[in-house]
């Protein structure tokens, strides 16, 4: 429980200074400033939540008073919404829009000038009056507001926001005053600590024998040096780097060809189990960069697959733009750094799960499939805001449909996945390419045969020919049965 509120404070947090105008009874001409100190919890690719604490001074001519206030903000990334991301510093940058709620506390620290006849209660009356009482006033108040943010290094990122933060006097929780309400400009840090997602893998089980004794023979023995063919695997697999386009996870025909190399490599030593790991470059979002480096990975994983090295043996991984290999200031540095590697894991590592026989049975639920036609209208496969992750639902949607192949092994699936309009053209045709992608991979390992499902990139012929099925604009992913996988237009 401690680690978990540990992570939740401190793994994204940031610090900013700000500059204020309070609006009160006097004349706040005099230097207003603010420390706000935060922790930013991420809840998918737009939407996040802040909880912070400010401590600042709201000075004037003739007093000086602090302001606490500790306020719960969401946010709302505007690229939800079709807004561009604006390059600043030559740099894409993410533009936000929060509101919230918070209890503002407002505590008189000094009084320079008592008979300042700008005050409320005039001349000497200033001090013992109940605006000036040392106790200070509480009242809860609304934050709304709006900024950005630019990266600047890995997991560094600057924060620049204004807004307005309006007290509910009314709910004051005593007789005294606060102001009732004050302008913000604060700029700051933002740090994010980051770790790998991490995919959950089954050891297969060992098998348990009984020990017999053997019969002495007499050997001579010689020393031999052993051989780490983990080693020299691992070494043949990242001699090449595989790059990509900006915003691609397909490999060009080089890249293609060296997957056939590493597929014969990987069949010449069958105990080994190979991991592939996804990178981005930072030119991107937080949100597409996670995408697209999940999505590198999974193209890999899918062309070793159809190279013919066995699904059991292989898992993947990314990273996003955690991990550069070379520095995101050039653009020779960000090619390199969008790539896929690879790691070998120990042997007997098994990433498919196979249902057992009596979950096949569920699959009577789609006895009325037609073939050419989309297989679960009108129930939809969905993506969460995250571009890639599936709900509880949708899973489970997919985990009937594998049922489904299991007891029916003469149906095959084509895969068409269409995005948001709301997504620029590369990036709505690269994420189309991954959702269908992604749908391909659950059923794979779930034991459907890698060759019974293929997806369906967005301009390919096969795409054509099925579009029909989709309709208008919105988010769409769905399935076909067919009695024969198509030869053309698998990929991209």
């Amino acid at each position: 429980m401690a680690q978990g509120l540990g992570s939740v404070l401190f793994d994204n947090s940031g610090l900013q200074m700000g500059l204020f105008r309070g609006q009160t009874d006097l004349d706040d001409s005099g230097l207003n400033y603010s420390f706000r100190l935060y922790s930013q919890q991420v809840f998918d690719a737009y939407r996040f939540g802040e909880l912070s604490i400010s401590s600042g001074a709201l000075s004037g001519l003739g007093y000086r008073s602090q302001l606490t206030p500790l306020e719960y903000r969401l946010g709302y990334r505007l690229s939800k919404f079709g807004m561009p991301e604006p390059r600043l510093f030559g740099i894409k940058s993410s533009i936000y829009a929060y509101g919230g709620l918070g209890i503002l506390y407002h505590r008189p620290l000094e009084i320079l000038a008592p008979d300042d006849p700008l005050t409320a209660e005039m001349g000497i009356g200033l001090p013992t009056s109940s605006f000036w009482d040392f106790n200070g006033g509480i009242a809860p108040f609304i934050p709304v507001g709006t900024g950005f943010e630019i990266p600047l290094e890995q997991n560094v990122w600057l924060n620049i926001s204004v807004g307005y933060n309006q007290s509910l006097s009314v709910l004051k929780f005593n007789s005294h005053d606060v102001p009732g309400g004050y302008w913000n400009f604060s700029i700051g840090l933002r740090f994010k600590r980051s770790s790998p997602q991490k995919i959950s893998i089954h050891p297969a089980p060992v098998k348990e024998f009984q020990r017999k004794p053997i019969p002495w023979v007499p050997v001579k023995v010689e020393a031999v040096q052993p051989v780490d063919i983990t080693s020299i695997v691992l070494d043949k697999l990242n001699s090449r780097i595989i790059n990509f386009d900006i915003l691609s996870s397909t490999p060009d025909e080089k890249g293609l060809e060296w997957i056939e190399e590493m597929a014969q490599l990987l069949n010449r030593y069958p105990t080994e189990s190979l991991q592939v790991f996804g990178h981005a470059d930072s030119i991107g979002t937080e949100a597409v960069n996670l995408m697209i480096s999940e999505s590198r990975a999974r193209a890999i994983w899918l062309a070793l697959i159809d190279a013919g090295v066995n699904p059991e043996r292989l898992g993947y991984n990314w990273y996003s733009d955690d991990r550069p290999k070379k520095s995101n200031s050039t653009s020779e540095g960000r090619s390199e750094n969008r790539r896929v590697e690879f790691r070998t894991v120990s042997a007997g590592m098994k990433y498919l799960q196979h249902p057992r026989a009596q979950e096949v049975y569920l699959a009577s639920i789609f006895a009325d499939l037609e073939y050419d036609k989309p297989l679960l209208q009108p129930r939809d496969i969905d993506f969460n805001q995250s571009m890639l992750g599936l709900d509880d639902y949708s899973s489970m949607i997919i985990k009937l449909v594998s049922y489904l192949m299991h007891s029916e092994s003469d149906i095959k699936l084509v895969v068409l996945s269409q995005a948001g309009a709301r997504s620029g053209t590369d990036l709505r045709r690269s994420l189309s390419k991954a959702r269908a992608e992604k749908i391909r991979v659950e059923l794979i390992l779930k034991g459907i045969a890698p060759e019974r499902v293929q997806a369906v990139s967005p301009e390919s012929d096969l795409y054509d020919k099925y579009k029909h099925h989709l309709k208008g604009s919105s988010q769409q992913n769905i399935l076909i049965p067919v009695q024969s996988t198509p030869n053309s237009g698998g990929g991209e």
